[in-house]
Formats: C-alpha cells, sequence, structure tokens
C-alpha cells in the first residue's frame, strides 16, 4: 500500500487565535496526525471527523477506532431507531452549580492534555452518569454542529453560568482554552466552596436553635400552664412579668397546631429548596442581610469579582469589555448597578482604582492592589492576587463569626428559659406571701 492510500480525509471545524471558525478537509495519517496539521496551521481543533470515503470499510474503521470507542458503530447501525429514541429523550435539565464545576473541571483537563473537546465531552459523557452525563451528551451534540464549546455547553444545559461562560469565550479567542476552562472550574469551585463553608457553618446552629425553640416551646406550654391554676384566684397580685409570661403562654397553647403547622411547612420548603439547589442561593441572601455575615458574603463577592476581572485582563481582553463581562456575573442587584456605573467611568477615561473607589465596589486592600498593578503594567496579576488575599481574609472572617453564633444562641435561650422561670417563680411567692 503506498503513502497516499494509507492517508484517510478529515473534516475539521477550527477557530484560530483571533477565535474565527473555520472549516474545511485535510489529508493525514491518522487522527493525531491530523489534529497535529492543524496545529502546526495555527488553528485549534473544535471537532475532527473522518470523511466518507470510497474505501467504506476503512473510514468505519478509522472512525470507530479514533474517534469514538466501538459503542459508536452499533449506534450508527441503526441511526433510525438511534433518531426514534432521540425524539423521545426528555431534555436533559440544567447543572447546578456543584455539577457544572465538575463538568467544567474534568473538561479542563482533557483539554489540556491536548483532547478534542468533541472527545472530552465523549469520554466525559460514558464516565460519568446522571445529569452531567446527560449534559456532556447535549453539548457534545452542540459541537458536533459546529457550535464553539461554550455555546455548546450553554446551549446544552450544562452551563448556566454567564462568568464562566465569557471566560471561556476568551480563552477560546485567545487560544487558550485549557486555562480558560481552568480559570472558570477554578471560579465556579469557589462559589460552590463559599457556599459549602456557609451551610455547613449553619447547620449545628440551625439545631441548636431548633433544640432551643422545642425547649421555650416545651416550658411555656407544658410547665407554666400547670401553675396558672395556683394564682387564678388572685392574678391582680401577680407581677408585671408573670402576667406576660402567662399571657404569652396562653397564647401559645391556644395557637399550638397552627405554629407547628407553620414550622413543618418551613421544614418542607426547606426540603424542597435543597433537592431543588436553590437552598444555597436563599442562604446567601439570608446571611447577606445579617449584620456580621453580611461583611463575609460582600468579601466573597468581592473576591470572586476580582478573581473573574483579573482572568479575562489576563487574556487580553479590553478592559471597558471585560468590565461588560463582569456585569453578566451572577451577584446582587445594587453590585451589578456600581459595575455598570464602573464602566461608565471607564469610558469617560478613569483608572479602575479611581472608579472602584468612587462606587466602593472593592475595599481598600484590593484598591491599593489595583493601583500598583496600573502602575507597573501588572493589572491583572495584581487583581488576581488581590482575589487570593481577600479569599483567605473572608474565610477567616466567616470562621470567627460562625464559632461566635454558637455561645450566643446558647447564651440567648438560657435567658429566655431563665426569665420565664423567674416569673413563674415570682408570680406564684408573690400570691402565697399575700395569702399567709
Amino acid at each position: 500500500m503506498n503513502e497516499a492510500a494509507r492517508h484517510r480525509r478529515f473534516r475539521y471545524v477550527a477557530r484560530d487565535k483571533t477565535g474565527r471558525r473555520s472549516a474545511a478537509s485535510l489529508s493525514a495519517s491518522d487522527r493525531n496526525a491530523a489534529i497535529a496539521e492543524l496545529r502546526r496551521q495555527g488553528l485549534y481543533t473544535v471537532s475532527l471527523e473522518v470523511e466518507d470515503g470510497d474505501d467504506g470499510a476503512t473510514a468505519a474503521s478509522g472512525s470507530a477506532t479514533a474517534a469514538d470507542p466501538p459503542r459508536a458503530s452499533a449506534t450508527a447501525r441503526s441511526s433510525g431507531t438511534a433518531g426514534g429514541r432521540a425524539k423521545r429523550e426528555k431534555p436533559p435539565r440544567p447543572l447546578n452549580l456543584r455539577e457544572q464545576a465538575t463538568l467544567v473541571e474534568a473538561l479542563a483537563r482533557l483539554i489540556e492534555q491536548k483532547v478534542t473537546p468533541d472527545r472530552a465531552l465523549l469520554i466525559i459523557g460514558r464516565g460519568r452518569t446522571g445529569a452531567v452525563a446527560q449534559a456532556a451528551a447535549a453539548a457534545r451534540r452542540q459541537v458536533r454542529t459546529g457550535s464553539g464549546l461554550a455555546d455548546a455547553l450553554v446551549k446544552g444545559g450544562a452551563l448556566s453560568d454567564t462568568a464562566a461562560s465569557a471566560l471561556m469565550i476568551a480563552g477560546d479567542a485567545a487560544g487558550d482554552t485549557g486555562g480558560a476552562l481552568s480559570t472558570a472550574a477554578r471560579v465556579l469551585n469557589g462559589r460552590v466552596s463559599a457556599r459549602r463553608k456557609l451551610i455547613s457553618g449553619l447547620i449545628y446552629p440551625l439545631v441548636l436553635l431548633t433544640v432551643s425553640v422545642a425547649s421555650i416551646a416545651l416550658v411555656l406550654v407544658g410547665i407554666i400552664p400547670e401553675f396558672r391554676p395556683l394564682v387564678d384566684d388572685r392574678f391582680e397580685l401577680v407581677p408585671p412579668l408573670g402576667r406576660m409570661v402567662f399571657a404569652l403562654s396562653a397564647g401559645l397553647t391556644a395557637l399550638w397546631p397552627l405554629v407547628l403547622l407553620g414550622l413543618l411547612a418551613a421544614a418542607g420548603a426547606v426540603a424542597v429548596l435543597a433537592r431543588r439547589g436553590r437552598l444555597g442561593p436563599v442562604l446567601l441572601r439570608v446571611a447577606s442581610a445579617l449584620p456580621l455575615l453580611g461583611r463575609a458574603v460582600e468579601d466573597n463577592r468581592a473576591m470572586l469579582q476580582l478573581r473573574i476581572l483579573g482572568s479575562l485582563l489576563e487574556r487580553r481582553l479590553p478592559l471597558d469589555r471585560a468590565i461588560a463581562i463582569l456585569a453578566l456575573a451572577p451577584s446582587d442587584p445594587q453590585r451589578l448597578e456600581r459595575v455598570r456605573a464602573i464602566g461608565k467611568r471607564i469610558e469617560q477615561g478613569e483608572a479602575l482604582s479611581d472608579a472602584c473607589e468612587a462606587e466602593a465596589l472593592m475595599p481598600g486592600s484590593a484598591i491599593e492592589m489595583m493601583r500598583i498593578g496600573e502602575e507597573t503594567g501588572t493589572l491583572p496579576a495584581m487583581l488576581l492576587r488581590a482575589a487570593d488575599d481577600l479569599e483567605e481574609t473572608s474565610s477567616q472572617y466567616m470562621s470567627r463569626v460562625l464559632i461566635m453564633i454558637e455561645p450566643a444562641l446558647v447564651v440567648l435561650v438560657g435567658c429566655i428559659i431563665g426569665v420565664s422561670l423567674y416569673a413563674l417563680f415570682t408570680a406564684i411567692t408573690a400570691v402565697n406571701a399575700t395569702a399567709f
């Protein structure tokens, strides 16, 4: 067999360093040689398939061994049946934040090993189960139609985080898809870690609060009503604090079915939110409204915005474009308005540090790092360094706050129970002293 006979025709879709897409075909001995030739031409492979030629057996064999595992050939032989099954398939549900981080991190590892996006998504889809596998398969179908990796993940329901998709688009345009995926995975994992830390830190205080409320309810509903007959005849002699406790006990005793029903409804709502993956955002909103935890949540949001902005600028994206992408990242409405205002200030010629300081978007330490980066021409690196410092500071502060919540709850519950018992015994003492 001569040299020409050993070569096959490959159909490819690729991007160059500017992000421009091209689709054509080339001749190569195997898949790896085709990828190497595209890389020599400055192209980054999006998809690569063996063209159907005269030698159908050879093409089919090459496609089965180089592009897909053997299961793919069985699917090809029953395309009509597979098409019917595909029509009946339910669309995959959108991945939650943790699942998105898992998928993007796995993609980053494979892409950095020079695996094509098409092949990487196939490997992930075959190696995992559940929603991640379904999302990878849906994204792969989009890639094989010519969509970019970021677009394919969004359309396939595998990626809903706008900041992560923007990072991937910027990295794809800069020819650094693997690095952009790694950064996007780090951003997603940072958000997952912050939520997990907050939720795990609040579990014990919530359990303690539940037990405390149950103890207070037991005292007010089960114990204090037993002493009411002792003071009914001379209730006017009961001190004001005792009257208040007896009134509260009577009201709670009369309404306890409604109170119990409300608590059960709240527990059911928490369970539904947890099953749908929405408990984390709700807890974050609650935590941001609290006086002490609010600062930790704000620092964490600032850290994520610094990391996203630094990663975008590191890939040589213009500052105004990077700010526009940052405005798409999930955050509270107030911070988003500040980001948009910063974008307008930058369009008017202000420096990033001055704009952030005027809009109070970042803490003072981060603004100092910005000014150093602007002076030395190392703004992306300084933004990432500021994000690392802020992440460490926020983590330490949140740990201290969560540690203080537990003894505070114990003291509060002890005071409530103590005051209730004090009022009860004061009332009994006052009545008995008058009687004798």
